[in-house]
């Protein structure tokens, strides 16, 4: 007989199957963790216990947890849709597995969330943000990277797995192996952005002894990880003086939004981002 952890195991794995990518697993793993964890603070051991009662408390205990942000704001509604979903599929699972009676989620509606507004940074904004000097290996891939997300709308998780092999900079063109839920791509990537990727592949990388075929590694050799993409982003941001910090997803929606006002077709630009749904390309534009 599994045991509850045993079930997110295979749950997982059958996501893996069924070509779920690595930020589906991260983001289940994560929700079914801490719900496991509230289910056994509240005495319950067996999945079988986590009745449609008991999941509306757990609900009500993450709406009150505080986020990370600095003003320690509560989860907000969109996140907790997230969660719910993710318990959803999970209790869904176990329905067809003949592990519960019943999937305690299914009638569970938390409503809809107001969608919040992006503000894109401007192009002076922009400008400001990747102009800031800087000489070292470290400066030289920090700059390629800022110029590389402006330039293509690539996601962060998208820029950490590109391999030297990935980037023709001759040509013009950057291949994205395996983007958001397993789907690979080829984007356009500018001239300035080609020529800071190539100042960092000649004078930068070398010097960061890489031991992977990572594009863009890190201080010891390493492939970087968005953690990484994303903390570079927020230096840069208070060294330009912007506020609110910028973030690898402002940047691509700065892409998105720079490229309408442009002229370019919004189904160009989903293509570029990797949407399946033109919804999805329309949230991130206020042209």
């Amino acid at each position: 007989m599994r045991t509850p952890e045993g079930w997110v195991r295979a749950y997982l794995a059958r996501g893996k199957v069924a070509g779920k990518g690595r930020s589906w697993e991260e983001q289940a793993r994560h929700y079914l963790s801490r719900f496991l964890a509230w289910l056994r603070a509240h005495g319950c051991q067996d999945l079988s216990e986590a009745t449609e009662r008991r999941l509306f408390a757990y609900l009500i205990a993450e709406s009150k947890r505080k986020t990370r942000h600095k003003d320690r704001r509560p989860l907000a509604r969109a996140t907790l849709n997230v969660e719910l979903r993710v318990l959803r599929g999970f209790f869904r699972f176990l329905v067809r597995n003949n592990a519960v009676l019943y999937n305690p989620a299914r009638d569970v509606n938390l409503g809809k969330h107001a969608r919040r507004t992006r503000r894109a940074p401007g192009r002076e904004e922009m400008e400001r943000f990747l102009s800031i000097p800087g000489t070292g290996p470290a400066c030289l891939r920090d700059r390629a990277i800022v110029e590389v997300l402006y330039s293509t709308g690539l996601r962060s998780q998208e820029l950490c797995g590109l391999d030297l092999q990935d980037a023709d900079l001759g040509g013009g063109v950057v291949t994205v192996r395996k983007g958001k839920g397993g789907k690979g791509r080829m984007v356009p990537i500018g001239k300035r952005a080609v020529k800071a990727v190539c100042e960092y592949l000649r004078n930068g990388r070398p010097a960061l002894n890489p031991s992977v075929p990572a594009l863009f590694v890190n201080r010891s050799g390493r492939r970087l990880k968005p953690y990484d993409v994303g903390n570079l982003v927020k230096v840069r941001s208070r060294k330009a003086g912007l506020e609110p910090l910028l973030s690898p997803h402002l940047l691509r929606h700065a892409f998105a939004t720079h490229l309408l006002e442009n002229g370019a077709s919004i189904r160009h630009v989903q293509a570029m981002l990797g949407h399946v749904q033109i919804q999805s390309t329309q949230a991130y534009t206020h042209v």
